[in-house]
């Protein structure tokens, strides 16, 4: 072979391996350089771990091998088929040996059937459980009990987890009444945080109800007619609203007769007034109480987790901590108009069976905002979470 086929072979062999070099990923040119390393004379390498390969041990062996993704996702389907199986064990409503959550700790549940709350430990395969849980526990011989199912929920109360908001948290289950406590002021009544109450209430099947509180501090007959204005179109929608001062006592009477024999529980946002209302409904409980900040008349956190309290009259009220904003769990913007019971009977005048009634022409429920029929109020708050759920979407 002469020198001159020698050099074109050398010269092939080198730009197919700046070629290769090229094509080589970030990780694989590190990992080169690190097997180079090891290679270089005077380094001393760490020795190779052996693995148990006996023929007779294979079984055992395997444990130590490192677990595979496949393996993996197999573990956390497995874990959601033994929570799925725990959720599905009770199938007879008419069970009379299922405790009630009381309240929710990170590892822990406190139980009851009407007297004196147990202690339920939780594992990693537990299910997500919330207050009003309906659940079967197992005692265990210390007086704790293991938790062996959970029944089925009638209703649900949930919105995103604020540390998570692909994950749902249920603010509270089975229950008949939520009342959406706002005040008029200290803090300043909301109707756009009681526009998304309406719809999570909604959405988890429960029935709602308004409950004004701080009717003493109206300052004006100008600020109590602006008020009326607002709670009219609640009223119009059929919503029960009670008018109520806690720190005076009028309108509790009221309000507690309503509730009576029911599971309820109170939601608004902070420094409203839910536990004096609480107090004033049920003074055997004396919940810790707090007024609004004097620097911007925002509300304070007095109740830090929801909890569940036993009445007379088998009445159940659960209160749950202020919540200054609330997101809208996973609800379809094409659903939405299904929430809105004032547009059904426009619906039916839509060009469009799939109208969103934000940009079709032909829309019925435009046509009747524009006759009046549907206020453009009303018709303000469907277009502001129609857009907020077609760009979470």
């Amino acid at each position: 072979m002469t020198s001159s086929d020698e050099n074109y072979k050398r010269s092939i062999k080198s730009s197919h391996e700046r070629q290769i070099k090229k094509m080589r990923t970030r990780e694989e040119r590190k990992l080169l350089e690190e097997n180079a390393k090891r290679r270089a004379p005077g380094r001393k390498s760490k020795p190779r771990q052996q693995r148990w390969n006996d023929k007779d041990e294979e079984e055992d062996c395997t444990a130590f091998e490192p677990m595979r993704p496949a393996q993996q996702l197999d573990l956390a389907r497995a874990k959601q088929e033994a929570q799925a199986r725990m959720l599905d064990v009770l199938e007879d409503e008419g069970r009379e040996d299922l405790d009630v959550i009381v309240s929710v700790a990170r590892d822990r549940i406190l139980v009851s059937d009407g007297g004196e709350p147990r202690t339920v430990r939780l594992d990693e395969n537990s299910p997500q459980v919330a207050v009003g849980d309906l659940v079967l526990v197992e005692n265990r011989p210390d007086g704790s009990g293991r938790l062996v199912g959970v029944a089925a929920r009638r209703t649900t109360l949930s919105r995103p987890d604020p540390g998570n908001p692909r994950k749902e948290l249920v603010l509270a289950a089975n229950v008949d009444v939520t009342v959406i406590v706002a005040s008029v002021a200290q803090p300043a009544f909301r109707p756009g945080l009681v526009d998304r109450f309406l719809l999570s209430i909604q959405r988890g099947g429960i029935t709602p109800v308004l409950a004004i509180n701080k009717m003493d501090l109206l300052e004006s007959e100008s600020a109590a007619q602006a008020l009326e204005e607002e709670l009219l179109a609640f009223e119009q929608l059929g919503v029960e609203v009670f008018r109520i001062s806690a720190a005076q006592g009028f309108g509790l009477p009221e309000l507690r007769a309503r509730l009576a024999g029911e599971t309820c529980v109170l939601v608004g946002h902070s420094g409203v007034g839910k536990s004096t209302i609480l107090n004033g409904i049920d003074p055997q409980g004396m919940r810790s109480t707090g007024s609004g900040r004097e620097f911007d008349g925002k509300g304070r956190h007095t109740t830090t987790a929801s909890e569940l309290n036993f009445l007379p009259d088998d009445t159940r009220l659960i209160d749950t901590p202020g919540i200054r904003t609330l997101g809208l769990w996973k609800i379809d913007p094409a659903d939405l108009a299904d929430y809105f019971p004032d547009f059904h009977s426009a619906i039916a005048g839509c060009r469009f069976r799939n109208c969103s009634h934000i940009v079709e022409p032909d829309c019925g429920v435009k046509a009747a905002v524009e006759c009046g029929e549907i206020t453009e109020a009303r018709y303000g708050v469907y277009a502001r979470f129609h857009g907020e759920l077609s760009s979470s979407a």
